[in-house]
């Protein structure tokens, strides 16, 4: 994720089912929202009064977004297209960044 704290704080302040959303995916997947940051941690500090003021809160009640909830929903019963299956070992070149064993592996252009 390529945004500034102060950012996603705010996105998440202003689509909060939304963010709800993206925390069941990282729940359901065991991933993580960014390598730095995990959703749910962004939501709680969300609710702090120390976050920034939202501003506008757009409305999250509308069909659009319950067709969305429900796009995910139905994928989160597949397996993940993309990354490690569990079981397998990492492909050669990739190294870990996440304290966490099998979570956010990336692509090293040199040996580790």
């Amino acid at each position: 994720m390529f945004a500034a704290k102060r950012d996603l704080l705010l996105a998440i302040r202003r689509r909060p089912r939304l963010a709800a959303l993206y925390a069941e995916v990282e729940t359901a997947r065991g991933d993580s929202f960014s390598p730095t940051w995990h959703i749910t941690d962004l939501i709680t500090q969300s609710r702090l009064p120390t976050a920034p003021d939202p501003g506008v809160v757009l409305a999250d009640d509308t069909p659009a977004m319950d067709l969305l909830a429900q796009q995910v929903r139905t994928a989160l019963q597949q397996p993940p297209r993309k990354g490690r299956r569990p079981g397998r070992p990492p492909p050669p070149g990739l190294r870990r960044l996440h304290p966490r064993p099998g979570r956010h592996l990336i692509r090293c252009p040199y040996p580790p």
